[in-house]
């Protein structure tokens, strides 16, 4: 877990690591390329460290990335009740329900109430 500091700022997390990346060739760290590399092999180290970088990066832009996420499904779910009430509005015969809320005043006694 991330300390409660906030997130990793990850600009400076990448210009730290920059020297990391100079090497021509590095394995996935954890395959099992990466496994049989000599521990003191500079693509070894070289490979967590990417790794390292690349979670800094994603969980930095998570927070960003997760509201613009949710503000589009926002934004699309308001166009949805949008075109769900213009539906509703047009297809609805509004002379017919303006008669039945005249009938309902006129006869209270028809008027449904909850129990």
């Amino acid at each position: 877990m991330w300390p409660s500091f906030g997130l990793p700022n990850a600009p400076l997390v990448k210009a730290w690591a920059a020297d990391f990346y100079d090497l021509p060739y590095v394995p996935t760290a954890g395959s099992t390329e990466w496994a049989a590399l000599d521990d003191y092999d500079p693509a070894k180290l070289a490979a967590v460290v990417r790794a390292g970088v690349a979670w800094v990066t994603e969980t930095a832009q998570l927070p960003q990335r997760l509201a613009e996420q949710l503000d589009a499904e926002n934004r699309d779910l308001a166009e949805r009740f949008k075109a769900a009430s213009i539906d509703v509005f047009v297809g609805t015969d509004w002379g017919h329900v303006t008669e039945h809320n005249r009938w309902l005043a006129a006869n209270p006694w028809a008027k449904r109430v909850a129990s």
